[in-house]
């Protein structure tokens, strides 16, 4: 079991889906300094921790979690029911354990049981995968929001540089 001194300085944190979630949504100047010397000015200028693919691998990591990993359709739907009632208090990009670096072609999650494969009906967004310039290798979590309202909609999958920033997303381990 993982013990963390002030938890709520990481972000928000959701039981549900029979998980517990941790989805970062907090100003940089609020994280521990040991997670601190990884963030660049960039990120102190949006005000929010944001970190490369492998960087939110380690940081779950180093919180005794492991990064995102959604392990069926049901689980996915769960998490996007949290966005429907408007009182989502998250950000709307975050990282995942999933990749494709090891199998071109072929997704995966990346958990404490080893390499898993995407099952085929997990939600991508519209023309999703599409390894732009051939450097996509990296599972992003994407808050979609309906483009009348511009209210949130679902949660749903993007293929993303493993080398672009977002916002931590981490689970606890069981």
């Amino acid at each position: 079991m993982f013990k963390i001194a002030e938890p709520k300085n990481f972000g928000v944190w959701l039981e549900t889906c029979g998980e517990t979630y941790l989805f970062g949504n907090k100003p940089v100047g609020m994280l521990p300094k040991k997670i601190l010397k990884t963030i660049t000015t960039y990120d102190y200028f949006f005000n929010i921790a944001r970190f490369p693919g492998e960087e939110n691998w380690q940081t779950c990591c180093s919180l005794g979690m492991e990064p995102l990993l959604i392990n069926s359709v049901q689980e996915l739907k769960c998490l996007s029911n949290l966005t429907q009632n408007g009182t989502w208090k998250g950000n709307s990009n975050y990282w995942t354990a999933g990749t494709q670096k090891d199998c071109r072609g072929s997704w995966s999650w990346c958990g404490k049981e080893g390499t898993i494969m995407l099952k085929d009906n997990i939600t991508w967004d519209k023309d999703q995968p599409d390894n732009k310039g051939g450097r996509e290798d990296c599972i992003h979590l994407k808050l979609k929001k309906n483009n009348t309202t511009g209210s949130a909609q679902e949660f749903v999958l993007t293929d993303r540089n493993c080398k672009d920033k977002y916002v931590l997303a981490c689970k606890v381990l069981l």
